[in-house]
């Protein structure tokens, strides 16, 4: 099952992206609460639009702060864990450097910068 912030849904180019992938689910706690009470396996990508706002093709970078809560729901719903890392995924395109603050702020009001 794929996840993705719940602020895209109100857009209507992404809910056509949705039908086309196979109707992922928002990224949130009632989400995924209900997903773990039905035993569904899930993959989630943490780093959200953050990550992909500070991605640059000369070092690789990730973001992962505040965002452990998934850690607690998956350990009080008997789930395991299975960490990952796609090394060399920040070179298969290029995206605007600088401007961090603005951006991260942009980030935080769920719209991708």
């Amino acid at each position: 099952l794929r996840s993705f912030s719940s602020v895209l849904y109100a857009s209507p180019f992404f809910l056509i992206f949705c039908k086309l992938i196979g109707k992922p689910a928002p990224a949130d706690k009632a989400t995924f609460t209900k997903l773990m009470k039905e035993r569904k396996a899930i993959a989630l990508i943490p780093g959200g639009f953050e990550e992909a706002t500070i991605t640059s093709d000369k070092v690789d970078r990730v973001f992962i702060k505040n965002r452990r809560g998934f850690v607690k729901y998956a350990l009080q719903n008997g789930y395991a864990l299975t960490p990952t890392y796609a090394f060399n995924e920040n070179k298969c395109w290029k995206n605007v450097q600088g401007c961090w603050k603005f951006r991260l702020w942009l980030n935080s009001l769920g719209l991708p910068a």
